[in-house]
């Protein structure tokens, strides 16, 4: 990681397994089919998917301010909220921090 532009950004497994139970830690998985995968989301993880949640009917995303709002209160994010991403799809971490 010490390539990357902002590694201050990127977490690794060993930092969020230590912080798993801290209440400012709110872990976002971005998954198409989350019936797919029910034992393999991370403890307390939101699902988010992506063409539900993110994505109008006319595939543009919906980045409208109350979309986001009504998104981030569903999945308990506050202000005070650090937010961690990771999905079954390539680069889906970067889009949703995007």
């Amino acid at each position: 990681m010490s390539n990357y532009a902002h590694p201050e950004l990127v977490v690794n497994t060993q930092w969020l397994a230590e912080r798993l139970n801290d209440d400012k830690i709110r872990i976002i998985e971005i998954a198409v089919n989350p019936q797919a995968i029910p034992n393999k989301v991370i403890p307390g993880a939101v699902i988010w998917n992506p063409f539900t949640d993110l994505v109008l009917p006319n595939h543009q995303f919906n980045f409208e301010k109350t979309n986001i709002e009504k998104l981030l209160s569903r999945s308990g994010i506050t202000n005070d909220s650090t937010i961690i991403v990771y999905g079954e799809l390539p680069a889906v971490g970067g889009l949703a921090f995007w």
